[in-house]
């Protein structure tokens, strides 16, 4: 019969290893759920700004929690879930306007395309603006849009421009759309 030896230096190592892999997975999932937590509270404190609630009852409700430390958390929010935008978002989404009608670079797809993208991120901007100060939350949704759509005309002019004083070289459409883009994108309204 063969004697069969166990190094219990290999048993202890081996089950500090199971130990340690069942406590990451254990905090991963702790993560997980936390993140998760986060975001339905930050979707709350935007939903509630928009229903009228005021900075002071919905830092009460957190314990006190500073306005900024809440404004983060909804700003942070809204990077996270950039790709699956709240309904209440999507009312201030902006639409690629229609190429029917227009002439030079603007009548392209990928110029207007780019244009909306880059208004997109100034009606954001408009509104994480509006949901800080102390504008009515009902009003928020009308003056983002208003801020998208002036964008887009701020692109729609600045390709116009550059066309215009390229003269008969004319625009490559990459430059027309990365300038409508800028143009947008960078658009600040007359008030900020």
């Amino acid at each position: 019969m063969v004697e069969i030896r166990t190094d219990l230096s290999d048993v202890a190592r081996g089950k500090a290893v199971g130990a340690l892999t069942d406590a990451v997975k254990q905090e991963s999932a702790l993560r997980e759920r936390m993140e998760t937590a986060r975001d339905r509270s930050a979707a709350a404190i935007v939903n509630a700004r928009e229903a009228g609630v005021s900075w002071d009852e919905i830092s009460g409700v957190f314990g006190g929690v500073t306005r900024q430390s809440l404004t983060e958390r909804v700003i942070r929010f809204e990077a996270r879930s950039e790709s699956r935008r709240s309904a209440s978002w999507e009312g201030t989404r902006i639409e690629t306007p229609p190429g029917a009608g227009h002439t030079g670079a603007w009548r392209l797809d990928s110029v207007r395309q780019a244009a909306a993208n880059g208004a997109d991120l100034a009606a954001a901007a408009a509104r994480r603006s509006h949901l800080v100060d102390e504008t009515d939350p009902r009003q928020i949704q009308t003056r983002v849009r208003a801020v998208g759509h002036a964008a887009l005309a701020a692109a729609k002019e600045a390709v116009a421009a550059t066309e215009t004083a390229a003269g008969p070289e004319g625009l490559r459409s990459e430059a027309a759309a990365g300038i409508a883009f800028t143009a947008a994108a960078g658009y600040l309204p007359d008030n900020a």
